[in-house]
């Protein structure tokens, strides 16, 4: 709502939360698919494992935000992993492309 009064104008506003959150898993499927191919065409080494605990992650976040996109009191508790997610991943992509 502040958003919104304040004149902002992003996918959330214009298109609702359902919209958001399903943009929001279509984004962790496109990860997920990509550390599945990357499985497929490059050697499985150890360091593809690191990326397992990411994987899981973002399928019971993208899980929580879809089934609570109209719910702001239980989206919150989904925000703090999300974070999490968004700071680790790269982290552990790159750890895993510069030790391979």
């Amino acid at each position: 709502e502040a958003d919104k009064a304040a004149g902002r104008n992003h996918l959330l506003i214009a298109y609702g939360s359902k919209t958001g959150a399903l943009v929001y898993l279509l984004f962790n499927l496109v990860m997920l698919i990509a550390f599945a191919l990357s499985l497929f065409f490059t050697e499985t080494t150890w360091q593809w494992v690191l990326l397992l605990p990411v994987t899981f992650a973002s399928i019971k976040i993208s899980r929580d935000v879809v089934e609570n996109h109209s719910d702001v009191g239980k989206l919150l508790g989904s925000m703090g992993p999300n974070v999490g997610l968004t700071l680790i991943s790269p982290l552990l992509v790159s750890l895993a492309i510069v030790t391979a």
